[in-house]
């Protein structure tokens, strides 16, 4: 008896632990994206590789979301995908050129109209509803 009282109590303990250990694995996936993601913020991505830089920020928010409500395999993927993106974000924020940024205007030049061009119109449509139609 006293073997299978030990046995279970050893099956407990095993469960109970193996939710630590995704919780805990799931934590140093964390730490190490979270590392990476300060190497590229520190090597100039915010400005010079916005868009790996989204990336890898948006991953990190969405991981620490999942991490947040203990779902730890889905955190590690997103810690994973930020990781990776932040490995690109610094490979792109060193080797670009000192002068070059990466970002979206801020305003889109219009282009100037040439008022001498004659504009299309569109030709008018009929009226489905006109009673002046014959026969009705």
């Amino acid at each position: 008896m006293a073997s299978i009282e030990r046995l279970t109590g050893a099956l407990v303990l095993l469960i109970g632990l193996s939710g630590c250990y995704a919780a805990s694995r799931s934590t140093v996936h964390m730490v190490g994206a979270n590392q990476k993601l300060s190497e590229a913020r520190d090597a100039g991505a915010p400005s010079r590789a916005v868009y790996a830089w989204t990336k890898a920020d948006e991953y990190m928010k969405k991981g620490r979301d999942e991490w947040g409500r203990s779902e730890f395999e889905s955190a590690e993927r997103m810690f994973a995908k930020s990781q990776k993106w932040s490995e690109e974000a610094v490979r792109l924020a060193r080797t670009a050129p000192a002068d070059a940024i990466d970002t979206v205007p801020d305003q889109v030049p219009v282009k100037p109209t040439d008022p001498k061009k004659e504009t299309l119109q569109a030709p008018e449509k009929e009226d489905p509803d006109d009673d002046d139609e014959e026969g009705w």
